[in-house]
């Protein structure tokens, strides 16, 4: 039997490895943005595995930074390299957000009914990933607190265009202690809400 956390990593990794500051407030669509993403997750696993399967997901309540994410693009010219059909300028709006932690929380009005997503306070992801816990332990504890989830998402903030509908961010999903992947993604607004239209995987484990 394959184990749930190699479903995850050979799932939700193949997903986006394709091709402390003054806590901010989400911008307004920032939240439609991460779940257009979120519900690609159900439909490429419907295609993988069987159809109705629920994925459950642990989401950080806080937004990834510069700091935290060190294999992010560093410039406008870095993020334009990896996907050249960004707008320049929602590029250049990401960049100076992610100095800044912001607190992300997701309707769940928004997410595919396939999909549950687990919205802990930051206080509780602290605590299971303390740094004096080793790895191990931090995903033993990570696992008996949230049994059902099959990884941890953390989104950057999201950066804009002027007119409000291209949208670039980063995430990261992380299932273990060498168990995860990050991804550059591109969201377009359309008349039936935000679409990620492409995306570049930045790092695998």
């Amino acid at each position: 039997m394959v184990s749930r956390r190699r479903l995850t990593k050979w799932g939700l990794l193949a997903l986006v490895a394709q091709g402390a500051g003054t806590v901010l407030a989400a911008g307004p669509d920032d939240a439609a943005v991460y779940a257009a993403f979120l519900n690609t997750i159900v439909q490429q696993s419907d295609k993988a595995e069987e159809t109705g399967r629920t994925v459950t997901l642990v989401l950080h309540p806080m937004s990834l930074d510069i700091e935290r994410g060190s294999h992010m693009p560093a410039s406008v010219d870095d993020i334009l390299k990896r996907m050249p059909g960004v707008d320049r300028l929602a590029a250049a709006d990401l960049l100076p957000k992610l100095a800044q932690p912001e607190a992300i929380v997701l309707p769940l009005t928004m997410l595919d009914a396939r999909l549950h997503v687990i919205q802990p306070p930051a206080s509780d992801i602290d605590e299971i990933f303390a740094a004096r816990r080793s790895p191990e332990t931090r995903w033993k504890k990570f696992d008996e607190r949230f049994p059902a989830a099959t990884s941890l998402v953390r989104f950057s903030p999201v950066g804009y265009n002027p007119q409000f509908d291209e949208a670039v961010f980063f995430v990261n999903i992380t299932c273990g202690v060498l168990c995860g992947a990050g991804a550059l993604l591109w969201a377009r607004k359309t008349a039936i809400g935000w679409r990620v239209v492409d995306q570049q995987g930045l790092w695998v484990s």
